[in-house]
């Protein structure tokens, strides 16, 4: 017996559709865990470069509170300080300062931060982020490029 055509073209757009709604499917479950685009963390910074604090929010629900595991710093490539929880149900506040060891932490480097040194953030959690800074050679600290979710 042989199927008509517009059988056989029902199948195909169906099967076309049902792909096209797969794959937005999988997009909006990525972009959501902030594996795509922007950072779902945003990172603001303050103080100076031998008492730097970090506070972190969240991109798109600022109200939520902000799980953050894991917190790195990297100058020139290389990893120059590391703050991350003992165990995965620890989480740092909305904030950290540099150089401190909350309870249920460890700590790896983190000397002081160097006049005129550039530096990326990044954490990890519940989201990603990341952020470059400066240190201005007055010891000021500054955002630079891009990282920061927006104002």
């Amino acid at each position: 017996m042989r199927w008509p055509s517009t059988f056989w073209s029902r199948i195909a757009v169906g099967g076309v559709l049902t792909l096209l709604l797969l794959v937005g499917a999988a997009y909006y479950v990525l972009r959501t865990l902030g594996t795509l685009g922007r950072p779902t963390i945003g990172i603001l910074v303050s103080g100076s470069g031998s008492m730097a604090r970090f506070t972190f929010r969240h991109c798109r629900a600022r109200d939520e509170p902000v799980l953050v595991a894991r917190v790195s710093l990297f100058s020139k490539g290389s990893e120059v300080c590391r703050l991350e929880a003992k165990n995965s149900s620890l989480f740092l506040g909305n904030a950290w300062t540099y150089g401190e060891t909350p309870v249920g932490f460890s700590r790896k480097g983190c000397e002081p931060l160097e006049l005129g040194g550039r530096y990326r953030v990044d954490v990890m959690g519940f989201g990603i982020g990341y952020q470059d800074i400066l240190v201005t050679p007055a010891g000021r600290l500054e955002l630079t490029g891009e990282g920061i979710c927006g104002p």
